[in-house]
């Protein structure tokens, strides 16, 4: 649902693929990603599924410029997924509002970052999908936790390489 106040990760009555686009990611090209996190804001707390266990991969799409999701069947499916993908079995949900943070997911950046045709600002789309697990994490769409609009990206540090050429 591209209008949902919350995202399902990974259920919503049926297994479900989720996607994040991030508009604007001022990366440059070829950066060397030292450490990059998704942070999410906690919606919901259902007892009997948002204390079960879950793991969920997390793929980039493989695309310098990924398009705006869309409302048609299978928009996320069939994407092209990154070679890279991180598991993520994320802690049970204690709060509403707690932070949830994905694990390191430097590799999927840096896979995106290191195309070609990548520049600086160009949009980053993350693909979630259910690997096992019953539990579900409700995580706000679009929220401002602490001055941060979530989910976003919010730890993506890294360092410029220099040129060895004269």
């Amino acid at each position: 649902y591209l209008t949902s106040s919350d995202l399902e990760l990974m259920n919503d009555g049926n297994e479900q693929v989720v996607g994040i686009r991030f508009p604007s990611v001022p990366v440059p090209p070829r950066a060397h990603i030292t450490e990059a996190h998704i942070l999410f804001d906690t919606d919901e707390i259902r007892p009997g599924q948002s204390d079960q266990p879950v793991t969920i991969a997390i793929h980039g799409e493989a695309a310098a410029t990924p398009a705006p999701l869309a409302d048609g069947a299978y928009d996320l499916s069939h994407r092209t997924l990154t070679q890279t993908s991180v598991q993520w079995e994320p802690e049970a949900s204690g709060a509403v509002h707690d932070e949830l943070y994905t694990p390191d997911i430097k590799s999927i950046v840096s896979e995106i970052t290191s195309m070609s045709s990548w520049r600086s600002g160009n949009p980053l789309m993350v693909i979630m999908t259910q690997v096992s697990g019953s539990g579900v994490r409700w995580v706000e769409s679009n929220r401002n936790n602490n001055g941060i609009d979530t989910p976003a990206l919010a730890t993506c540090q890294y360092v410029t390489r220099k040129s060895t050429r004269g």
